[in-house]
């Protein structure tokens, strides 16, 4: 399973502003919720889902509520 963290340090700067964007967000918050230092709620878990093309999975942005699914 690919963590988001993983994900996003495989960005560059421009994709960070890329996938944000499509996420409807900032790139300061993406960098928050890899770091560990905010967490997702569940609507945003689902739009980076999206944004990533699937690539990271909805458990590793929020294992409270998927990884019990």
């Amino acid at each position: 399973m690919t963590t988001f963290r993983r994900y996003y340090d495989s960005l560059t700067p421009a994709q960070r502003t890329d996938i944000a964007a499509r996420a409807n967000t900032k790139p300061i918050y993406l960098y928050q919720i890899a770091t560990g230092v905010r967490k997702p709620s569940p609507d945003m878990a689902k739009r980076l889902h999206a944004a990533s093309g699937f690539a990271v999975p909805l458990a590793s942005l929020r294992p409270d509520i998927w990884d019990q699914m």
